[in-house]
């Protein structure tokens, strides 16, 4: 997937760059780049379908995987609801926190991608460039890329473990992670094991009564 991922990126860059445009100062941006789209029927087609494969087709994959996601976990809470002693309450809380957290995460990367693609739409059908506003390029682009950055942010609002995880790598505090597992509010605390930690085990083995 991701070897996929990467490969179609070269393919749409290298079109857009080489084959179906030349490169020129972009009206109503702050860049260089491609003379795309043209007014050309296959230029327009190639766009279209830029738009589809990189927005929307994500947008379909993503909304699909989450509700596959929040099946599971809709099992594995009625499992837990069957044979464990958990309180009914506490599972509708957990199930609930999930939902949520899969809501906000697709309704982040739909809030982020729609200024680009609004954007680039009215950008491609325009003849006048000169009349965008050149702020709207920024911030279409500042969106987009902003979407890569709220994930781990929402995660770590979300999801005691990912708070922890984040300290371990940040404060180099190991000894300890939180773990909520896949439900989000019960917190299991585990013990990892650290070189300090290995070496006390292995003095004690070895160190005889």
């Amino acid at each position: 997937m991701i070897g996929a991922a990467w490969g179609w990126a070269i393919v749409c860059a290298s079109l857009t760059t080489f084959i179906l445009s030349t490169s020129k100062y972009k009206e109503g941006t702050m860049q260089c780049g491609p003379k795309y789209p043209t007014y050309s029927t296959k230029s327009l087609t190639f766009h279209f379908i830029i738009q589809a494969s990189n927005i929307f087709l994500p947008l379909f994959l993503m909304i699909g995987c989450y509700v596959r996601m929040f099946a599971e976990i809709k099992q594995h809470m009625q499992r837990l609801d069957e044979n464990t002693a958990l309180d009914r309450n506490m599972i509708f809380s957990q199930q609930r926190r999930v939902t949520i957290t899969l809501l906000i995460v697709l309704s982040c990367f739909v809030l982020c991608w729609i200024p680009y693609c609004v954007y680039s739409n009215y950008a491609a059908f325009v003849r006048d460039k000169s009349t965008i506003p050149r702020y709207a390029n920024a911030i279409a682009y500042c969106f987009g890329y902003m979407n890569s950055a709220c994930n781990p942010i929402i995660y770590a609002w979300r999801s005691p473990s990912f708070r922890e995880g984040y300290k371990e790598i940040l404060c180099q505090e190991p000894s300890y992670v939180v773990s909520d597992g896949p439900l989000g509010t019960i917190n299991i605390r585990t013990r990892r094991p650290t070189p300090e930690i290995n070496k006390e085990i292995r003095n004690r083995k070895f160190s005889g009564p």
